[in-house]
């Protein structure tokens, strides 16, 4: 997958939009630390969204766009365009689902990183 780098010049993140790029860096193809997991961390309460639409934010808007980013051998490393990430999330939503259920949809597309996205769930949860 092919992902323009961090680009500069656009307008101020939304709360989701912050949410959505801190849970992007869970498909880069690097592996996580603690100080990672604890940026992170406050990244996502920086979004100020609840643990529910964040749930909403990993499960239903990021993994479907980007699984396939842990699957290819040359997978983005360095970062996800924010305007990209954007533009493939709305994109997606305009699309027609598939015709499987939603708790297998999530399975399918959370696989490779469902473990680190209950790490940082209890990280938000201690406080």
């Amino acid at each position: 997958m092919t992902a323009p780098g961090p680009s500069g010049s656009l307008t101020p993140p939304t709360g989701r939009q912050l949410a959505r790029l801190a849970v992007s860096e869970l498909f880069l193809d690097t592996e996580l630390d603690e100080a990672d997991f604890l940026r992170l961390r406050d990244a996502l309460r920086a979004s100020h969204l609840s643990l529910q639409e964040l749930d909403e934010v990993y499960y239903d808007e990021v993994a479907p766009v980007l699984y396939q980013n842990l699957r290819t051998p040359a997978g983005a490393w360095e970062g996800f365009d924010r305007a990209w990430l954007e533009e493939r999330i709305n994109h997606r939503a305009s699309e027609r689902r598939l015709p499987f259920p939603a708790a297998w949809r999530r399975y399918y597309f959370s696989r490779s990183t469902i473990g680190d996205w209950q790490r940082l769930r209890k990280l938000l949860a201690a406080g």
